[in-house]
């Protein structure tokens, strides 16, 4: 199954997401509950979203609060727990909440704790605090040596994408591809795209756009997947101009088109927050509405379908049509009985 890295992290407002990338059959009488209720959590998370303009930063800190213990009491599976509260951690960083989100980070329980110190590392060093994201590599790097087989090295591949953030691409693509060495068909196209992601952080657009066209030919799903993620992160750096920047989203849009299903759905909903930050709107919107298609033509008892939806319409309020968010919520709020 393929794992959430930034710029494609899952948060909690997609916490379902969580709940059915997994190998256990998707009818398990045991996840029932738990994925109904979650399918209300998040519309209610939403909710707060929509009315984020009059919540105070007190609210806020409450609702992160409230987020973490839900996802510390799924007690009954580890590997859940531990996703769920990687993303509230996430969810911290992407609202610029250092402190508290370093905070969760050595909280979060299991293996996961070493990806979210990285992923950390990565938003900081995008964000320009080179000191702060070096000493979240250096916690992530201290971790990673305790924990052993797969997760060790999904870490490592995390570390390489901040190292890459940073500027550091020599290092990123030592690390990157040491990770691809043990995994080629899982960290292949995920190597590829932080060895570009380093040049681009050093102004390489060129250089960085041809490093991902060598996913282009690839017929693995992850190609595409990973191509598309390269050139939404692309999108993301401050240090190419706009115009490049611009060309990198309309890359990712094109690319996204070679990703089958719900996945495109996925890609796309982070390709119109870039267009949407970039100051696309019309782009966004469509791309939002192309988004929303596929995903209302799954059969509502697929579990990926509420999340995925109540992504959507977190988009539209954010592109200000919060009336068309609304009902879209509603819609979420109706699927949850029907989720197998």
């Amino acid at each position: 199954a393929r794992h959430c890295v930034p710029p494609f992290s899952c948060g909690t407002v997609t916490l379902l997401v969580l709940h059915t990338r997994r190998q256990a059959p998707m009818n398990s009488s045991r996840r029932r509950p738990l994925v109904r209720s979650t399918a209300r959590l998040l519309a209610g998370a939403l909710a707060v979203t929509l009315a984020g303009a009059s919540n105070s930063s007190s609210a806020s800190r409450d609702a992160f609060d409230y987020a973490f213990k839900f996802a510390s009491a799924i007690v009954s599976d580890p590997k859940d727990m531990g996703k769920a509260q990687e993303a509230v951690v996430w969810d911290l960083t992407s609202s610029g909440s250092w402190k508290d989100a370093e905070a969760t980070a050595a909280k979060v329980e299991g293996w996961r704790r070493g990806t979210a110190y990285a992923d950390l590392a990565t938003a900081l060093a995008k964000a320009g605090r080179v000191d702060d994201a070096k000493r979240m590599i250096a916690k992530a790097e201290a971790f990673r040596p305790t924990v052993e087989g797969w997760q060790n090295v999904r870490i490592a591949s995390h570390i390489a994408a901040a190292y890459a953030a940073l500027g550091e691409k020599d290092k990123a693509k030592t690390l990157a591809v040491a990770v691809a060495t043990e995994d080629l068909q899982q960290y292949g196209g995920m190597s590829t795209a932080t060895v570009a992601s380093g040049m681009a952080a050093q102004g390489e657009f060129d250089g960085a756009s041809a490093e991902l066209d060598r996913l282009k030919e690839g017929k693995d799903l992850d190609d595409a997947w990973w191509r598309t993620v390269g050139y939404v992160d692309l999108a993301r750096q401050k240090s190419l101009t706009r115009e490049q920047r611009v060309k990198a989203i309309n890359a990712a849009r094109q690319a996204a088109e070679d990703i089958p299903g719900w996945r495109k759905a996925e890609a796309q909903e982070s390709i119109a927050d870039e267009f949407r930050k970039l100051g696309m709107p019309r782009d966004a919107k469509e791309t939002v509405a192309n988004a929303q298609a596929i995903l209302a033509a799954l059969p509502d008892t697929m579990p990926i379908k509420a999340p995925l939806l109540s992504n959507c319409a977190r988009s539209w309020a954010e592109l200000g049509e919060n009336a068309t968010a609304r009902a879209l919520l509603i819609q979420v709020e109706s699927l949850a009985p029907k989720v197998q």
